[in-house]
């Protein structure tokens, strides 16, 4: 079903693309002048991210999948098919990301040194693990929600509007072209939730003093000024752009070859 080819998409995609994560903190990390970029450097817990994001994406796509079904049942979405693009993926994402959070959290504490057991007790079991989890989980919302919802209506929306204009020759269902859109999709997602990245970033790294939204934006605005919010934004766009193709047109390919077993 959905959920599985959703699974095996985004595996491709943290496998091939690395891991978004490091590739985020890579770009705002300071490096030592003339120092080499090595680039297994983005491939550091390639294997614990596809644990963490393959039943999370999975998910996310098959919670879109029915979203939109339902939806389009609807006039008035059939008459604004980007709203309801939009809805989906924003729920689909908004679900997935109650996997996601508490994996990162294992993860994380896992690459820096502690055993499996110790991580899982630590955010399962520990009051303030618990707490520390939830707070990175909401205040990843602002991040990921939007774009979990930006980046695949563009894909779909191209796609929609490319099958209807007669005077664009061009196969929509291929593997590039899926690629194509889906590099579309996750560039502008990944460009346009750069100040919300960055917020959550902010509030993730100083959980200690236990900032607010508010409270980051202000101090970025007195450090930095407006541009401080794009800090990291060609990286972002970049890493996104090569992981959405990647992810997209894998399920898509994969959904395909499903359909016969499905019928």
């Amino acid at each position: 079903g959905d959920e599985g080819e959703g699974s095996i998409g985004s595996s491709a995609s943290v496998g091939l693309g690395g891991d978004g994560d490091s590739a985020d903190e890579f770009a705002r990390s300071p490096h030592p002048e003339g120092s080499a970029f090595n680039i297994l450097e983005l491939y550091d817990g390639v294997l614990a991210n596809i644990i963490k994001e393959g039943p999370a994406s999975a998910l996310y796509l098959g919670l879109y999948e029915a979203s939109t079904k339902v939806l389009f049942k609807y006039e008035f979405f059939s008459s604004f098919p980007l709203l309801a693009y939009l809805l989906s993926g924003a729920l689909g994402e908004f679900v997935g990301s109650t996997i996601r959070a508490p994996a990162e959290a294992v993860k994380t504490r896992v690459q820096t040194g502690r055993n499996l057991d110790s991580a899982v007790n630590e955010v399962f079991l520990d009051e303030d693990g618990r707490t520390n989890t939830f707070r990175a989980w909401s205040s990843s919302l602002f991040r990921d929600v939007p774009h979990g919802a930006v980046q695949i209506a563009i894909f779909e929306i191209c796609k929609t509007a490319i099958i209807n204009n007669p005077n664009i020759d061009f196969d929509v269902n291929t593997l590039l072209s899926e690629a194509l859109l889906g590099a579309l999709g996750g560039g502008i997602g990944g460009f346009l939730t750069t100040p919300a990245d960055k917020i959550t970033t902010r509030i993730i790294s100083n959980s200690l003093e236990k900032l607010s939204p508010s409270d980051v934006v202000q101090r970025i605005l007195k450090e930095e000024g407006v541009a401080g919010f794009f800090d990291g934004a060609l990286q972002r766009t970049t890493y996104w752009a090569l992981a959405i193709a990647i992810f997209l047109s894998c399920y898509c390919s994969f959904r395909q070859l499903a359909v016969p077993f499905f019928l």
